[in-house]
């Protein structure tokens, strides 16, 4: 059996491969604004913004406190993935703060 995944699927993986990595920013950004693309690199994909594509942009926080540029669908899969990372993380402090009040 052949397992096929959608090109949605594989942006979702290689986000949320970047954000465990720390390559991506895992908080918000300051200042989210879109227009046509120019040529920029996607921080999330790699791949060129087209001038016929859309491109999100804003300032990352913390270590990642620059301009960041994604496609539109890149951003959205981002934003949701990141969210998701905090929680899991948070989550996973709160259980390593029992663990430890317990032993």
């Amino acid at each position: 059996m052949t397992t096929h995944i959608t090109f949605h699927e594989s942006l979702r993986i290689l986000i949320r491969e970047k954000l465990a990595s720390g390559g991506l920013a895992r908080n918000g950004m300051h200042g989210v604004s879109g227009g046509p693309g120019k040529g920029q690199i996607c921080v999330a994909c790699g791949i060129t913004i087209g001038e016929s594509q859309f491109v999100m942009e804003g300032i990352g926080s913390g270590e990642h406190r620059k301009a960041l540029q994604f496609h539109t669908v890149c951003f959205s899969i981002w934003d949701s993935e990141r969210k998701v990372f905090r929680r899991s993380q948070a989550s996973r402090q709160r259980t390593r703060t029992s663990d430890h009040l317990t032993r």
